[in-house]
């Protein structure tokens, strides 16, 4: 079983620097509504896959852009961690709002649009819904949530392979692949040993190593 984790693209919206805690939330439900940049990406072949994506409409405009008029499936639980204003009155710099509301949800305080435990719950529910589908599939959804969901993955036996421990960017596709789908509990660098591996295969191409059949 394989899933590809993809973040949305850039959301074409510009921050203001400084906001009340009423601009704050305004300026975060307006993220939410707000198109794609535009952008020439590559399509993608999603021949054999299902398609998986948030309730939010930047979701889905990735995955147009990405796979055309293939269906989407609708999901909450791949929704992006909501943030909102610490406050209700006064005024700060954006930094400031994100930064806070960002960690009261990593610390799962009270107060938090949605603590980091459930998030972690929804993530979880997600990855047992798949799982027992087995099915390939492509989960189109936001940072945050698929920073857990990654983690969540693993533990459920899959090797993720991520280019940044602790980003994502838009666009950036992640591979999550069920060990017991390749060589068995390996770190990837198996392939060049074993052409079983679709990920390993790939990490010796790009050495100039030609595994063994």
């Amino acid at each position: 079983m394989k899933i590809v984790l993809i973040r949305h693209g850039k959301v074409d919206m510009k921050w203001e620097k400084n906001y009340t805690a009423e601009g704050f939330n305004g300026a975060l439900k307006l993220y939410d509504e707000s198109p794609l940049v535009k952008t020439e990406v590559k399509p993608m072949d999603a021949t054999g896959y299902t398609l998986y994506v948030s309730e939010l409409p930047r979701t889905h405009e990735t995955a147009r852009l990405l796979f055309g008029d293939k269906e989407q499936h609708v999901t909450e639980l791949a929704n992006e961690v909501p943030n909102k204003a610490y406050k209700d009155s006064g005024s700060g710099p954006t930094w400031l709002w994100k930064a806070v509301g960002r960690t009261k949800w990593w610390l799962s305080l009270n107060g938090a649009a949605e603590k980091r435990r459930d998030t972690k719950a929804r993530a979880e529910k997600l990855a047992k819904e798949l799982i027992e589908k087995d099915e390939d599939c492509i989960v189109v959804a936001h940072e945050l949530f698929l920073y857990i969901f990654s983690d969540v993955l693993a533990k459920h036996g899959f090797v993720v392979e991520r280019s940044n421990r602790f980003r994502i960017k838009n666009l950036e596709r992640i591979r999550a692949t069920k060990k017991d789908d390749h060589c068995g509990f390996c770190s990837h660098n198996c392939l060049l040993a074993n052409a079983g591996c679709d990920i390993g295969r790939e990490k010796a191409k790009k050495q100039g190593i030609v595994p063994k059949n």
